[in-house]
């Protein structure tokens, strides 16, 4: 298992986005974590309520040293295989942003593709067309937080 190092030499080992990505992404695939680079990204990027292209496009932006605290313990959490979702709370399932619970089962690619079949075969029937116009209809007006 990985030791954690204080934080006065994390911020020293992280001082940018581009350090940030290349430690993170070798200690992911140490544990052994699949798309460790792409999982470095979007541990990061949460962390910095950014989104992915914006990490890219700024990779020598500077990181506070709390920054790099939370971000070394989300990547601890990571490498232990606890689930992204659980560690960002955030999934996006059909185009939608879901904020996720710890606990809370997890939409994966099988559950939108379940989604888009009910959508077809309600798209084959009368009732299923005008209740999937009034769903539509009733979610324009809720409200947008």
């Amino acid at each position: 298992m990985a030791r954690l190092l204080p934080s006065t030499v994390l911020y020293q080992v992280m001082r940018c986005v581009h350090d940030a990505l290349q430690r993170a992404t070798r200690q992911l695939q140490v544990a052994g974590i699949p798309e460790a680079r792409r999982e470095a990204e979007l541990l990061l990027a949460a962390c910095l309520k950014r989104d992915r292209a914006w990490l890219l496009a700024h990779p020598e932006w500077p990181l506070h040293e709390r920054e790099v605290r939370r971000f070394e313990r989300w990547l601890a959490r990571r490498a232990k295989r606890e689930p992204l979702a659980y560690i960002t709370h955030q999934r996006w399932f059909y185009g939608i942003p879901l904020y996720v619970a710890r606990g809370a089962l997890i939409p994966g690619p099988e559950t939108e593709q379940l989604v888009e079949l009910f959508c077809v075969t309600l798209r084959r029937t009368p009732q299923g067309v005008w209740w999937m116009q009034a769903r539509a209809a009733a979610a324009s007006r809720l409200p947008v937080c």
